[in-house]
C-alpha cells in the first residue's frame, strides 16, 4: 500500500471517473480571532494505491484530526472499507481516493493538530495543522518580514 497524498482543503469532491476536484488545497495553518471556534467546512483527502495482492481483500481506513492534548476533535463515526478486485493484466494497482468534507469542526484551542490516516488498525500517514490566533499570526508575519 502506497499513500500518495493526505491533505486538507476548503473543498473537494472524488468525481465519477477516478479524479478529484480540490478548491484550496493543502491547508497547512488557520488563524481564528478566538477559541473555540468552529470552522464552517473541512475537506480531507487522501489518495492510496493497492498493489495487485492488496486489491484481492478488503481493507478498512480511517481519518481523524487529534488535538494539540492527543484527543479526537472529529473521527467519522465509520471506517470506509476498500472494495475486493482482482485486478486483470496490465493493471498493477488499484487506485483509491478519499474526498471526505466535514461541517462545523471545533477547534477548542490554539495548538499543534493532527490529521491522521489509519489503515487496517494502524497509523500509516499524519500532517500537522498548526491552530493560532490572528494576533499570533501577525506576529510571525512581522518576524519573517525582519528575515528578508
Amino acid at each position: 500500500m502506497d499513500i500518495q497524498a493526505l491533505l486538507l482543503a476548503k473543498y473537494a469532491e472524488q468525481t465519477g471517473d477516478g479524479l478529484m476536484t480540490i478548491v484550496g488545497g493543502g491547508i497547512a495553518n488557520l488563524k481564528f480571532a478566538s477559541f473555540p471556534h468552529v470552522f464552517r467546512n473541512l475537506a480531507i483527502v487522501a489518495k492510496m494505491l493497492l498493489d495487485v495482492s492488496e486489491a484481492l481483500e478488503a481493507h478498512e481506513f480511517k481519518v481523524r484530526i487529534l488535538g494539540p492534548d492527543g484527543k479526537i476533535v472529529v473521527e467519522p463515526p465509520d471506517a470506509f472499507q476498500t472494495p475486493v478486485v482482482d485486478l486483470p493484466p496490465p493493471l498493477e494497482y488499484l487506485n483509491i481516493g478519499l474526498a471526505l468534507t466535514m461541517t462545523n469542526v471545533t477547534f477548542p484551542v490554539e495548538g499543534r493538530y493532527w490529521v491522521e490516516m489509519e489503515f487496517d488498525g494502524n497509523v500509516v500517514r499524519k500532517t500537522p495543522l498548526l491552530v493560532y490566533t490572528v494576533e499570533q499570526a501577525a506576529a510571525l508575519d512581522a518576524a519573517m518580514e525582519k528575515l528578508k
